[in-house]
């Protein structure tokens, strides 16, 4: 992975796909992922640092099914910068 992710998770598929345009369009220096939940998002965690790839932003719901987006941010602990 050679740019910087961005992670955006949020349970409603609508206002991920949204986002995910708009910052594709806006930022084509980072890659753009997305995940469905917050115990996705911990799997798709592992599989970006594990091929070297750095996390710039999580952007997260904070009311998701499961894990909230608090609980989420809690449990990463790189130094990636965070909106909810």
């Amino acid at each position: 992975m050679d740019k910087p992710v961005i992670m955006c998770i949020d349970d409603d598929k609508n206002v991920l796909e949204t986002l995910v345009r708009d910052l594709e369009n806006k930022y084509p220096n980072f890659e753009i992922e997305f995940c469905e939940s917050a115990a996705e998002a911990l799997e798709l965690r592992l599989e970006i640092l594990h091929e070297n790839g750095r996390i710039a932003l999580y952007i997260v719901d904070s009311k998701m099914p499961g894990m909230q987006g608090i609980d989420f941010l809690k449990r990463v602990e790189d130094k990636a910068g965070r909106i909810m």
